[in-house]
């Protein structure tokens, strides 16, 4: 009996729980594009299909009715794989599932053509319908990786086919098989997981981003790795501003630099203050002297500095959160720290202070 209220409460926190929309909007862009890109791949040879698809596609990317266009597409690519079954693949029911979500996602709350019309303030939106996309991803690893647990698999056969290799390099198929068998498994569960979650995305970046070239690029894989990848965007970190930056204001350099990533800043994570504000400085739990040294970023009770500080801050920004945790890979990590020590002792020659 005492459990009940714990399990409501937590379906009422998760039926309730709203946050922010500025990387729901980017999703629903990314989602977008991926249903442009199939509908240029099998639809042409269906003059009026293809209009809608296209027409309800860039709707969605725009976000211009994204709640319809996503309902329109889910319906044309349920219908089309009732005519033709060659329609139907495994990121055509992926994507479809995604559109299906969408319909109940307010994803052009944010980065739309609506958005900008109202010239409205950013509102939140709620969250449980994303948490949904978020666990198909999760359960559509889950099942590949299950899948692909067979002898063909584990022996290379079916990668020794599919693969868009010459033929002296088949002998990689088996010792690859393996691999990615772990990596599916790991993603699906390290998603959800904060401290292995930049690792996640990386090894996903890094697979989707291989698979087109060791199998060959056609427009499904394709589709599917820009579909991935927009769901990824829902996993970083969005809360507004819950990341401090501290940096040396009294440096022109450094100013620069910093205005570089407040523009890269989309999702508005990060909050840029001045070594200058005695305030900061508590807050950040720095001296003068640490802050002028080199960036530092507090996250939570962490504060990092120097190279690892612009890996913490890449890791929030959409440009950067596929890739950034490389940066802490060696030698890159080594070099880069080498580099910053050297660029941050001559920055005040390279930038006179303004």
């Amino acid at each position: 009996m005492n459990q009940r209220p714990g399990l409501a409460s937590s379906a009422t926190r998760l039926l309730t729980a709203r946050r922010p929309a500025r990387a729901v909007g980017l999703f629903r862009i990314g989602i977008g594009l991926a249903v442009l890109l199939r509908g240029l791949e099998t639809l042409p040879e269906i003059a009026a299909v293809t209009a809608v698809w296209m027409l309800a596609g860039a709707g969605l990317t725009l976000g211009v009715g994204a709640r319809l266009c996503a309902g329109v597409l889910c319906a044309l690519s349920i219908g089309l794989h009732v005519v033709d079954q060659n329609f139907w693949a495994h990121h055509v029911y992926f994507m479809t599932l995604v559109l299906l979500l969408l319909t109940i996602i307010d994803s052009d709350a944010s980065l739309s053509v609506r958005w900008l019309r109202d010239r409205r303030p950013e509102r939140d939106v709620l969250w449980w319908p994303v948490w949904l996309v978020q666990v198909q991803l999760s359960l559509a690893y889950f099942f590949t990786a299950v899948a692909k647990f067979n002898p063909a698999f584990l022996e290379g056969a079916v990668r020794r086919g599919a693969m868009a290799l010459p033929p002296e390099w088949a002998w990689l198929a088996p010792w690859l098989a393996l691999p990615v068998l772990a990596a599916e498994f790991f993603i699906g569960v390290a998603l959800w997981v904060p401290a292995l979650r930049p690792w996640a995305l990386l090894l996903g970046f890094g697979l989707h981003g291989l698979v087109p070239v060791l199998m060959g690029p056609y427009a499904g894989l394709l589709v599917f790795t820009l579909l991935v990848w927009s769901v990824y965007i829902l996993f970083v970190d969005d809360r507004p501003q819950s990341r401090l930056v501290v940096w040396d204001d009294t440096c022109g350099f450094c100013r620069g630099w910093v205005q570089w990533l407040r523009r890269l800043d989309w999702l508005r994570v990060h909050r840029f203050e001045g070594s200058s504000r005695p305030e900061t400085l508590v807050e950040a739990g720095v001296t003068a002297e640490e802050a002028n040294e080199e960036i530092k970023v507090r996250v939570g009770a962490h504060t990092v500095g120097g190279f690892a500080a612009i890996r913490v801050i890449l890791e929030s920004l959409p440009i950067g959160f596929l890739w950034a945790r490389v940066l802490a890979l060696p030698p890159i990590n080594w070099l880069g720290a080498a580099a910053y020590r050297r660029a941050a002792q001559r920055r005040h020659c390279l930038l006179p202070p303004r």
